[in-house]
């Protein structure tokens, strides 16, 4: 027995005897009374389909609201932006970051259409944060939005219904659905002009090609969303977080069956003419793409991150935080200098300052200078990274070339080889050298010297 959906797509099919795939999953997800979005109880959390950073730690909105306590130090009046609500997680963690920090918004919009995740966020809102509640706002569309401050599309672009194409013999062909016999079916059709020469921008310029049966997606509604975004915005910043890649990744040939996904009850599958209505259907994002569509507005694309590849920064990078975790089997820094406690402007330095070495079981190592003392020091002890002040230490054993710091002892040093500038000269196992303060000593039988200097 077919849903109401169901029913609906399928008289809507026979209408127009196909549909575009992107009106198929619109009216899956978004259909005013039987979407997903629209109609369906649980989406979020243990109990639903699935689960969104947000929802996991409230660390992912302490992130974001830092770039908005960054905006307000520039112009005064200032609001946020949230392009889907969700469950109402990443708004409430923002708010009590921001609340924190005595940084809180004009108002907090909200873009949802559907009433009944309103009403599920409107809850959520008033039990977390009864004392700020005035500042929400809830509206279903941007026409009327005007924006100085910060716009948030947190997994947004992804759900945003998605053209699907492939290429049969050396020719370019869009996907629709047709039914028959009250079953919904792939067709296939030649492909516009206009979707040729769009797929051409979502390539960014780079020449590639698509073996025969390639199949991906090509979303022809993001542009609509840009330019939405760019009028309502007067100033301030956008940020989209999502999953995706920039063209060349998106277009690998090992993804030769493109990237639209669906989610239902926590598992994934790749047929969304199954659960009609009851499953998410995604597709990932071709940032390259975006950014190509923004070209003719008044955003300015500043730059990107990839967290799931490599990350090139051709500008200043900054970091503002407590700890910076780099997780790689080996760092290469091609600088000349590197320069700890920059700009510190502060009264004299009391905290030590160096190289912590994490070992483990055992007490970690530190190298680096030690302020009380004013000297450099190697100790182990059972501080780590993340210690501030001074370090207390033991004393560790340094080896330079052939000498070893643990055969010192007062002002005698006793080894097996010294090297001598400029002579052969060696000390052997039976030589002692001490210093008096004005002149070196030395004895045992095995003491042999020629010209040069100690």
């Amino acid at each position: 027995m077919k849903n109401h959906l169901e029913e609906y797509l399928l008289n809507k099919i026979e209408l127009n005897q196909k549909i575009p795939f992107s009106e198929f999953m619109n009216q899956s997800l978004y259909h005013p009374d039987y979407g997903y979005y629209t109609n369906k109880a649980n989406i979020f959390g243990d109990q639903g389909d699935f689960i969104t950073s947000p929802i996991t730690s409230s660390i992912f909105g302490e992130c974001i609201s830092n770039e908005f306590i960054n905006i307000i130090r520039y112009q005064k009046t200032s609001s946020i932006l949230e392009l889907g609500g969700g469950d109402g997680s990443l708004a409430i963690s923002i708010l009590k970051y921001l609340k924190k920090n005595k940084s809180l918004p004009d108002k907090y919009i909200i873009l949802e259409i559907s009433e009944n995740l309103i009403n599920y966020q409107k809850e959520r809102v008033k039990k977390e944060l009864p004392d700020d509640y005035n500042i929400f706002k809830w509206v279903t569309n941007l026409e009327e939005v005007k924006i100085n401050g910060l716009v948030i599309a947190n997994e947004f672009f992804d759900a945003v219904p998605t053209e699907r194409f492939r290429v049969k013999n050396s020719k370019l062909e869009t996907l629709y659905i047709e039914s028959n016999n009250q079953s919904f079916n792939y067709i296939w059709d030649e492909s516009s002009d206009d979707f040729s020469n769009e797929l051409s921008r979502a390539k960014n310029n780079h020449n590639i090609d698509f073996s025969d049966g390639y199949i991906s997606e090509l979303n022809l509604n993001n542009s609509k969303w840009i330019n939405l975004i760019d009028k309502s915005m007067e100033s301030g910043v956008l940020f989209i977080i999502d999953y995706g890649y920039h063209s060349q990744e998106y277009f690998l040939d090992d993804r030769s069956d493109g990237t639209l996904v669906c989610v239902h009850q926590h598992k994934s599958n790749f047929d969304p003419l199954s659960n009609i209505g009851n499953q998410d259907i995604s597709s990932f994002v071709n940032f390259s793409h975006l950014k190509n569509l923004s070209i003719n507005t008044d955003l300015t694309v500043q730059g990107s991150a990839q967290i799931d590849t490599n990350l090139t920064v051709t500008g200043d990078f900054t970091v503002n935080g407590t700890t910076t975790t780099v997780n790689t089997a080996n760092t290469v820094i091609t600088d000349q200098l590197i320069e700890l406690n920059h700009g510190y402007t502060g009264p004299p330095m009391s905290a030590d300052s160096g190289i912590v070495i994490d070992r483990g079981p055992e007490n970690n190592v530190f190298f680096g200078w030690d302020e009380s003392s004013n000297e450099f020091t190697v100790g182990t002890g059972t501080f780590d990274g993340s210690a501030t002040g001074s370090l207390y230490s033991f004393d560790a054993n340094v080896r330079f070339g052939g000498i070893k710091s643990s055969s010192i002892t007062s002002n005698t040093l006793t080894d097996n080889r010294i090297l001598i500038s400029g002579v052969d000269g060696l000390i052997e196992d039976d030589v002692n050298l001490s210093w008096d303060g004005s002149s070196l000593n030395v004895s045992g039988t095995g003491a042999v010297f020629t010209t040069g200097k100690v």
